[in-house]
């Protein structure tokens, strides 16, 4: 006997109900083959660590398509967002809103080219875009960056400040293209939470569109989100790599062992040879 509706959206719910996140099933229509679902985010340690709402109904979405659930629509409240309801004097912000998302709504097909291959890597020189909030993605990066350097490839490295804007931002973003501009190969991480993933993925597709050969590091949790800011991006076709999750509540010589481990299959992501 087939899962009842019911029952496929409460798993889906379920399984993206992690890390202090409850998404709540508020109602199931299974005769207009609607769902309303609500964001519970009481428990989240770092609201800035949770991936937008948007994106994650848009992967709800995707999951609940795959797992077969004959669905129309599905609407997320989401609590960290505010909408307006109506024009006038009388309209007053919320602290939620609600979003309308039909299932298997098209996306633009945009650029499915991953970019050229790294290829023969001695002698090329290698930047690694690093960050200041996964102490992970500092042993991973050290280890690839020490074998890199014994396959003869240069290194360089350049650290993204996440939530810079105005003139600060411009600077960064002057830096980082400079940098760009000086490397033969960008690898950049690490998408590990809502917001480092966006930013991951941003600094990947900048070296993407510069014609370097171009790579995104991103843990398996959000690497949904990543296939997806990159399609929105306009290059679904972007190298991502997958490392493990949780990653950073790992021991530090656990991490560097996975580093070590996943060195072959990075390069091949990458399309590297040493």
């Amino acid at each position: 006997m087939s899962n009842t509706l019911v029952d496929l959206v409460g798993d889906v719910a379920r399984q993206f109900s992690r890390d202090g996140i409850e998404v709540q099933v508020r109602d199931v229509d299974e005769a207009a083959r609607r769902v309303d679902l609500a964001l519970d985010l009481s428990e989240a340690e770092c609201l800035d660590c949770v991936m937008p709402g948007d994106y994650l109904r848009r992967l709800i979405v995707v999951r609940l398509a795959e797992v077969g659930a004959p669905l129309v629509g599905v609407t997320l409240v989401d609590p960290r967002a505010q909408a307006v309801p109506a024009a006038g004097p009388e309209a007053k912000a919320t602290n939620t809103v609600t979003v309308l998302d039909p299932i298997a709504a098209p996306t633009a097909p945009g650029d499915p080219d991953p970019g050229p291959a790294a290829g023969r890597l001695a002698e090329k020189v290698i930047g690694f875009r690093v960050d200041t909030l996964w102490r992970s993605w500092d042993w991973v990066s050290d280890e690839w960056m020490k074998l890199l350097a014994d396959s003869g490839a240069q290194i360089r490295s350049w650290r993204r400040v996440q939530g810079v804007h105005g003139t600060e931002g411009e600077a960064k973003d002057a830096e980082y293209a400079a940098f760009l501009g000086s490397v033969d190969v960008v690898i950049s991480g690490l998408g590990n939470c809502g917001s480092c993933t966006a930013w991951t993925i941003k600094d990947a597709m900048s070296g993407r569109a510069t014609g370097i050969s171009s790579m995104a590091v991103v843990t398996q949790q959000f690497d949904g989100l990543g296939l997806i800011l990159a399609q929105d991006g306009g290059f679904p076709g972007l190298r991502r790599f997958v490392l493990p999750y949780p990653l950073d509540t790992l021991p530090e010589e656990e991490v560097r062992q996975i580093a070590r481990e996943s060195f072959p299959a990075m390069l091949e992501t990458l399309g590297a040879e040493v």
